[in-house]
């Protein structure tokens, strides 16, 4: 949270939960979604099966007008649909898809990264090289998915959307709500609140920029098991 503060802090830049691939023509698009939605799942599918270069899967930066790819993120480890692809892709051997697969279920995290760190290295390594790529691109699209029965779509307007991701980003990242802060807060609150909210106006202001600059605002209604199965 220190880290999400810092960034937010720096350049006028902020913190996004989401992914992204980059398109053709060099434009990126992006995929904000909370927690467990599937966008990780998706970006990869679209990525890996369409020879299509990663951006970010679960987090990325943005000054409101380029994405700064995060390719450092391992959070696809523990989608059992990414292993999948990524097996059927030939980035993973049988024996350590099988491996993750039942730590995934078994919901040992602590086993899981071990085992990531002791024997994947190799494979982070190469999707870092062969999957993502590093440089900043515009953005020219943004899709919000939310969880749903159906795959619904339809068109946002700047409002409606800036809402939308404003209230997924606090959510996720929820940096005004550590105990830390909120300690610090009852030591000095004028000036600590006046921080924490300078910073999420600031938040505010770059994600609507980015937004008012996309080509193409996009709600999908999502479920992830009836799209990728």
């Amino acid at each position: 949270r220190q880290r999400q503060m810092c960034i937010r802090d720096r350049n006028n830049m902020t913190l996004m939960h989401g992914a992204a691939i980059l398109c053709p023509q060099n434009r990126a698009t992006v995929f904000i979604a909370g927690a467990e939605v599937g966008k990780t799942s998706l970006v990869f599918d679209i990525a890996l099966n369409n020879q299509i270069p990663l951006l970010a899967e679960d987090v990325f930066v943005t000054e409101g007008t380029r994405i700064y790819p995060c390719p450092y993120t391992t959070t696809y480890f523990k989608s059992e649909t990414v292993l999948r692809l990524m097996l059927r892709h030939g980035l993973i051997k049988a024996s350590k898809y099988r491996i993750l697969k039942i730590l995934n279920k078994l919901n040992r995290l602590d086993m899981l990264w071990k085992s990531i760190l002791k024997e994947g290295t190799e494979v982070i390594n190469y999707a870092r090289s062969k999957l993502f790529v590093k440089e900043p691109y515009p953005i020219e699209n943004i899709i919000v998915l939310v969880r749903g029965l159906k795959n619904e779509i339809k068109s946002l307007d700047v409002d409606e959307a800036l809402h939308r991701v404003i209230m997924i980003n606090r959510i996720e990242f929820d940096y005004f709500k550590d105990i830390l802060i909120s300690t610090y807060i009852g030591t000095f609150p004028t000036a600590t609140i006046s921080k924490i909210q300078d910073l999420m106006e600031r938040e505010e202001g770059v994600v609507k920029q980015m937004l008012s600059n996309s080509k193409n605002l996009i709600l999908i209604e999502f479920n992830s098991h009836e799209w990728l199965k």
